[in-house]
């Protein structure tokens, strides 16, 4: 688990700071494969999980739905989690994958495209549907 001042550097440097500029992908980032065309999909509900009874790393299972059909994914050890007020809402979702950059063992960068007001966004460690 990083320290809080490692996670804020982190964060900035992955979402919003350092030639990186929101809602937008950078040369390095390519779209994470668990979800191709993420902006469909809507956001129905979300579960953070910090100290799960199993003694397991945290988590947070994104619940998603699009024509009728429900998804979730969970994504493990979620850092710098953002819901800007009004949120979360959906349209603009975007998932990275980021594990190129070698970051801290985080893999998943979760945006809004567009950057919309209700914005959901976090980094992870690994994702996965469950």
């Amino acid at each position: 688990m990083l320290r809080p001042e490692e996670a804020f550097k982190l964060s900035r440097t992955l979402l919003g700071q350092d030639g990186f500029q929101r809602g937008r992908m950078s040369n390095e980032d390519r779209e994470h494969p668990v979800l191709p065309e993420a902006w469909r999909y809507e956001i129905v509900g979300l579960f953070l999980d910090l100290s799960p009874e199993d003694g397991e790393e945290a988590y947070l299972d994104l619940h998603l739905r699009r024509d009728g059909m429900r998804r979730v994914l969970r994504f493990w050890s979620p850092q710098d989690l953002e819901i800007q007020r009004g949120g979360p809402v959906s349209g603009g979702l975007q998932l990275f994958d980021v594990s190129d950059r070698q970051f801290a063992g985080l893999g998943v960068r979760v945006d809004d495209g567009e950057a919309s007001t209700g914005s959901l966004r976090f980094l992870a460690r690994d994702v996965a549907p469950i």
